[in-house]
């Protein structure tokens, strides 16, 4: 990068915000005179460049990075390099009549994908592909598998909408392909594929739990699992799936009174209890609240952890009072407390 050019990283002490600036000023000016690139055009490109200025200060290598994302839309191909020494370019294609004022990414690249080139001075060079999302603002994201192998990846939008990919790295490259669409009426955010069962449960915050087929090709009526009352207080946050062959169990996040749902994964989706994860003074280990995600296993790893595992994460840590953490429960313990088979 140029002299005006610079990333700054950044911590705020006593929590868990950090992050980075970048600016980009003189090298972007001077991509765009070489290239007086409508606005929209412009904006994708500006932030393209930022992205991979970035990436490239997190990977630590020494090399290039390339950024390449192609649509069937209005902006058929934005490319961006950058050197491990932060030196940046970029170009745009584009249909000017195609172009509309404050048109978003989904608009102006429809069908898009992304591939991401790492070339290191030494060493194996890398590629990734991936579709680029239909979405303004991702808030969840969860992935599942049908049992004949096809990977799904379902990520969804603050405004509720949700989009479900096809995953393909049969030849070598990654590849998404958008199979089908839906949507809730308000915020949404965790999500989870029963993958035995090809079922999708998705956490709508301040109003329920909804099921539906997972297959790509399947209805998208959902069906109400459980809703914001009873042992459940918004918001909803992290969804899991137990598994079992007889007696899957979904794991639900209540945020809103700090406790941990638990009911059948199968209809009708009977509640089996709830429970909070409290102080453990002899082990100095505080509880754990707030939590957003979460994630369990039914894997056998041995000891105490012989029937799984739940990790959840504590979004306040006490006790000494300090940065987020995780806190693991065995699912013996679980199963003791709320009676399960």
């Amino acid at each position: 990068m140029l002299d005006s050019d610079y990333t700054q990283r950044f911590l705020f002490d006593d929590t868990d915000v950090r992050g980075e600036w970048v600016g980009l000023e003189r090298s972007y000016v001077e991509v765009l005179a070489k290239h007086p690139y409508p606005e929209p055009v412009a904006q994708l490109l500006g932030e393209l460049l930022a992205a991979a200025a970035l990436l490239v200060g997190t990977l630590k290598f020494d090399g290039l990075l390339v950024l390449q994302a192609r649509s069937a839309g209005a902006v058929p191909l934005l490319m961006v390099e950058c050197s491990s020494e932060r030196e940046v370019r970029g170009i745009a294609r584009y249909h000017e009549e195609q172009l509309t004022p404050g048109a978003t990414l989904a608009e102006l690249m429809p069908e898009g994908v992304l591939a991401m080139t790492i070339d290191p001075a030494n060493g194996q060079r890398y590629q990734g592909i991936v579709a680029l999302a239909a979405l303004d603002e991702i808030y969840g994201f969860c992935m599942g598998q049908s049992s004949d192998g096809v990977m799904y990846a379902i990520a969804n939008d603050k405004d509720g909408r949700f989009v479900q990919y096809r995953l393909d790295g049969r030849q070598g490259e990654l590849n998404g392909t958008l199979v089908r669409e839906f949507a809730v009426a308000t915020q949404p955010e965790g999500c989870v594929v029963d993958d035995q069962r090809l079922r999708l449960f998705i956490g709508e915050e301040g109003k329920a739990v909804w099921a539906l087929d997972a297959g790509e090709n399947a209805s998208t009526e959902m069906t109400r699992v459980i809703s914001t009352d009873g042992p459940i207080a918004a918001d909803i946050e992290g969804l899991a799936i137990y598994q079992h062959p007889e007696h899957p169990y979904l794991v639900i996040s209540s945020q809103g009174n700090d406790s941990y749902v638990v009911l059948d994964a199968t209809a009708p989706y009977t509640v089996r209890g709830a429970l909070r994860i409290g102080l453990n003074a002899a082990r100095g280990i505080a509880g754990a609240s707030e939590t957003d995600g979460l994630e369990v296993t039914s894997a056998n790893l041995g000891g105490p952890w012989n029937q799984g595992l739940l990790v959840v994460q504590d979004g306040r840590k006490r006790m000494p009072e300090g940065t987020q953490n995780y806190k693991y429960l065995s699912w013996a313990a679980v199963a003791d407390a709320l009676g399960l088979e």
